[in-house]
């Protein structure tokens, strides 16, 4: 006798082979067989000995239809239909789509009034196939059915495709609740994509346009199903790789569209060379992102693609240039070198700073002033001293970062603005939540543990809301089932945002505390703190770093620039200078930007009633964190 089954192999991966009797081995169809010193059993095997599916239910479409339902089973069926470039699967009420890497011909209009018109079934009565429209379609009809809002969550890792699912999605939206097809608000919604991109989305090492913010898409109904108007939430910008970008990686597609996309005039106006010559685009060595757009699409093509876009949610012609502007005006920052001078620094070499001060709209003097010299208050007065020359540094990545936040900041606001409709009758919303996927590097920080942090939280909702809501409804129903067992990432979560030992508090705690406190104190202070926590690991050869085993994975975070990247501290000097700008758009963009927060990075905020209702005199000044920020977002979202 004999058996089919799967083995996990040493490096994680699943092998498919025979059981041979007196059940000990496995040969496998490549010729090579592995030896058990216990028997496996024939039947249902063992944690790393699965049983195989009979052959006549690979590739099913839905996978709760498999007899055996296990890590190889699923990886299997899903990968015996990607073969054959169906890369949809349903798990019950859940759709797994694989990312093929290539333009398939299922997102056609006629596909869209496929599913729209028939919806489950095709034309000549047999099943359709999984598809994201289908996914689309059974929350928009919950929605128009039920009078409730509805929500979809795209998740994945790095790469997967979430961001083109939630272009598919949306596209399906705007025809089946336009009032005719796409009209001219659905055209506004979908017109948001390139401008989102071209500003939020970068090459990485595994993904060409790869999404370096999150975004939660409102899509709004009438009572009638009829869109009425959309609204953007973003998340945590990845302002750090304005400055820096690894081996292999790019800055913001825009950056390298209009260096190549931009027009004579253009160049000529704002100064513009190849974009080998910007320090801030030039340390990676990449200047192509071949799949960042369509088959045939480059960033020069893509660019007045970006531009009519904007046109297109209501910008301005003098608003499209004064954004292009700024860009170009960033790249003039990042060329500012630094020279030592006494115990300060000066600026080495006067070009750069003349074209940045001009498109900036500010005097070339004060701008250099401000980078290389510091205020403080002391008292009454005012105390001027020299930055280093790696504080300049510093002080430049600095306004360079806040700009560009600014600048995206502004730019979600305007496209809301573009899709609020007339009517007041927006009661329904379809969410799509794309956020960005679990991240693991060669080197992490403090951006890869907040998306990590971002993956575990829509981890615990998924164990929550599918998992323990679903095996509560058949205990309701009293259906004869098997309870899953799975394991709970809540102490994980705990491990990073629980107070008063959890790594965001003590980072927020470092960074409050005097000059003393550094990348290295915080490493510190997190270890003595979950150094015997389960979830944690310090890195035991000196190196300020600490892994948290997360539900993905370990993964390994460096230390270092935790407590800037946290900290996003603004100074008074180079705020001051902005707003002074004889440019209309960038004063009003500081003015908007700035307006929550004072000088040193925190905010004002009103004392909260004391136990008898009285309110508290005054304002005081809480420091409010990038990841605290973050950590409040991610709350309000699962809310």
């Amino acid at each position: 006798m004999s058996a089919r089954f799967w083995v996990r192999m040493p490096d994680g991966d699943w092998k498919e082979g025979t059981l041979k009797e007196p059940w000990t081995v496995v040969e496998f169809d490549d010729g090579t067989s592995e030896t058990f010193k216990q028997p496996i059993d024939p039947v249902d095997g063992s944690s790393d000995v699965m049983p195989s599916n009979p052959l006549v239910v690979d590739g099913v479409e839905d996978m709760i239809e498999l007899s055996r339902l296990h890590e190889p089973a699923l990886l299997h069926n899903i990968f015996f239909r990607y073969k054959y470039d169906l890369i949809y699967t349903y798990v019950g009420h859940l759709l797994v789509a694989v990312n093929p890497y290539k333009q398939l011909p299922i997102y056609t209009e006629d596909m869209v009034k496929l599913y729209a018109a028939n919806q489950a079934r095709a034309p000549d009565g047999s099943r359709l196939a999984p598809h994201v429209f289908s996914v689309a379609d059974n929350s928009y009809r919950a929605m128009v059915r039920d009078q409730r809002s509805q929500s979809i969550v795209i998740s994945g890792e790095s790469g997967s495709g979430k961001t083109e699912t939630t272009k598919f999605v949306m596209t399906y939206l705007a025809m089946v609740g336009g009032r005719e097809g796409v009209g001219e608000l659905e055209s506004r919604i979908l017109d948001t994509n390139p401008i989102m991109e071209a500003f939020g989305n970068a090459k990485t090492l595994r993904n060409d346009n790869s999404s370096r913010f999150g975004k939660f898409i409102q899509i709004r109904f009438n009572e009638g199903g009829h869109v009425a108007g959309a609204v953007i939430r973003n998340y945590l910008l990845e302002k750090s790789r304005l400055i820096f970008q690894s081996t292999g990686e790019r800055n913001y597609h825009i950056f390298y569209q209009l260096c190549k996309g931009a027009s004579t005039q253009q160049k000529e106006q704002w100064h513009l060379g190849d974009c080998e010559e910007y320090h801030y685009l030039n340390q990676s060595d990449c200047y192509v992102a071949e799949k960042a757009y369509g088959d045939g699409e480059t960033d020069e093509t893509s660019f007045p693609t970006t531009v009519t876009s904007m046109r297109m949610i209501g910008m301005q012609d003098d608003e499209v240039n004064s954004v292009l502007q700024l860009v170009a005006a960033l790249l003039h920052l990042g060329n500012l070198t630094f020279t030592e001078d006494g115990e300060g620094s000066a600026i080495d070499g006067f070009v750069s700073i003349a074209y940045c001060a001009e498109l900036l709209g500010v005097d070339s003097e004060s701008l250099g002033t401000a980078l290389i010299k510091k205020s403080i208050k002391v008292g009454m007065e005012n105390v001027v001293t020299d930055r280093s020359v790696d504080d300049a540094n510093h002080t430049r990545d600095a306004l360079a970062k806040a700009s560009y936040r600014f600048l995206f900041d502004w730019l979600i606001s305007r496209i809301n603005t573009s899709l609020v409709s007339d009517t007041d009758d927006k009661k329904l919303f379809i969410g799509l939540l794309d956020i960005f996927g679990f991240e693991s590097f060669k080197f992490n920080s403090f951006e890869q543990m907040c998306i990590n942090y971002a993956n575990e939280k829509l981890q615990k909702f998924f164990n929550d809301h599918v998992l323990v809501m679903e095996q509560k409804e058949y205990e309701k129903e009293e259906i004869d089932w098997t309870q899953i067992e799975w394991v709970d990432n809540q102490p994980c979560l705990d491990l990073i945002e629980k107070k008063p030992a959890g790594i965001l508090p003590l980072l927020d705690e470092e960074c409050m505390l005097s000059s003393a406190a550094s990348d290295k104190s915080f490493h510190e202070k997190i270890k003595q703190n979950n150094d015997k926590h389960a979830h944690f690991k310090s890195n035991k050869f000196g190196k300020p770093a600490f892994t948290i085993k997360h539900y993905a994975g370990d993964v390994e975070y460096d230390c270092n620039g935790f407590l800037d990247k946290n900290n996003d501290a603004f100074h008074s000097d180079l705020s001051n200078c902005m707003k002074s700008s004889s440019n209309s758009f960038l004063q009003d963009l500081f003015k908007r930007g700035l307006a929550p927060a004072e000088a040193d990075g925190s905010v004002a905020v009103k004392k909260k009633p004391g136990p008898r209702g009285r309110a508290g005199a005054g304002k005081k000044t809480a420091f409010v964190s990038v990841g605290g920020q973050f950590r409040t977002q991610l709350q309000d979202l699962m809310d």
